[in-house]
């Protein structure tokens, strides 16, 4: 039998001048899929960040797995290479996190989710601990994974 598979639309994401969406596709065995799309409509560019993760898949000590894609974009006169950042990553390089997948599949696969997209153009903010401390004060602890890509 193939195992077993959920794919979660995160729907659309926008944050200041970004938009865009993710999909998170996880299988039974540990296989993972993160994918979207985002687009910068401003003036200037910056550093993105898209993340998801299940709100009640948590370990003995109260840690949930967050899937992260962190990306620097162009706006209108940012040169570089586009507007646009299209992205699809799979697998995980830690077998500890593949096998935390497997483990709490049961959970995985009805568990409710959530999602983030944080945008700043200013570069010496930190967006990742600004997602950290948000989830914090709600009391989620991530696991950061982030998939190369």
């Amino acid at each position: 039998m193939p195992p077993q598979m959920r794919t979660i639309p995160s729907g659309e994401l926008g944050a200041d001048t970004m938009s865009g969406f993710a999909t998170l596709t996880i299988q039974q065995d540990g296989f993972v899929n993160f994918h979207g799309h985002t687009h910068d409509s401003g003036f200037f560019g910056g550093q993105y960040l898209v993340a998801m993760w299940f709100t009640d898949v948590q370990d003995d000590q109260g840690r949930t797995i967050m899937f992260v894609r962190e990306h620097d974009i162009v706006g209108t006169i940012g040169g570089g290479d586009s507007r646009d950042d299209d992205w699809s990553i799979d697998g995980l390089s830690d077998p500890a996190m593949k096998s935390y997948i497997t483990d709490h599949w049961d959970r995985s696969a009805s568990s409710n989710w959530d999602r983030s997209m944080i945008f700043n153009s200013d570069a010496g903010i930190d967006i990742f601990a600004i997602l950290v401390g948000t989830l914090a004060e709600v009391g989620i602890a991530p696991v950061v994974v982030y998939l190369q890509g």
